[in-house]
């Protein structure tokens, strides 16, 4: 638990790495950097509030359910704490989608003009994702998390569009960039 408690703290210095890394890479404008680190940062917290205040409880009641008048649901300390921790993060770390698909764009890793042909699929993908990573068989808890996500999607699609088409970089690297 401390573990994953020190991680969910940390994260800003964690996410500062990252995009100093980046920003080396690329050589960001300053406002981009800045951008980018407090959306990164945002995000994350965002992501594990959803997951503390929206779909961990949904979850937690349906599992509960279960109960009958001759069993009780017997759930033990520890595998609560570390089920509740790592639900925590996994959630956090998927609500930095729409950076790391704006990242992806400025590597020309993938191309958003090219994922908005593949949409269909691509929300059958984060439908199955949202089945494995939800701790519940239902839709309803599915849905809770499929929705978030594909927003995020569209979000970082627009992102990526965004990031292509302006200017982000100081002069150095986007001519080195032009010339490959």
């Amino acid at each position: 638990f401390s573990f994953f408690l020190t991680f969910i703290v940390i994260f800003p210095v964690f996410w500062y790495v990252i995009v100093k890394f980046l920003d080396w890479l690329f050589n960001f404008k300053k406002k981009f950097f800045f951008l980018f680190l407090i959306t990164g940062i945002v995000l994350f917290y965002i992501g594990t509030l959803f997951a503390y205040k929206i779909s961990f409880p949904y979850g937690i009641k349906f599992l509960l359910s279960f109960a009958e008048h001759t069993a009780e649901p017997a759930i033990s300390l520890s595998h609560f704490v570390n089920f509740f921790s790592f639900f925590l993060i996994v959630f956090g770390l998927i609500f930095e989608l729409p950076l790391v698909l704006c990242f992806l764009s400025l590597l020309k890793i993938i191309s958003p003009q090219k994922l908005k042909n593949y949409r269909k699929e691509i929300f059958l993908i984060i439908v199955i994702i949202s089945a494995i990573i939800t701790p519940t068989p239902d839709a309803f808890n599915m849905s809770i998390l499929a929705i978030p996500i594909y927003i995020l999607f569209e979000i970082g699609l627009f992102l990526g569009n965004l990031v292509v088409k302006r200017s982000i970089f100081t002069e150095a690297p986007q001519k080195e960039l032009e010339r490959k």
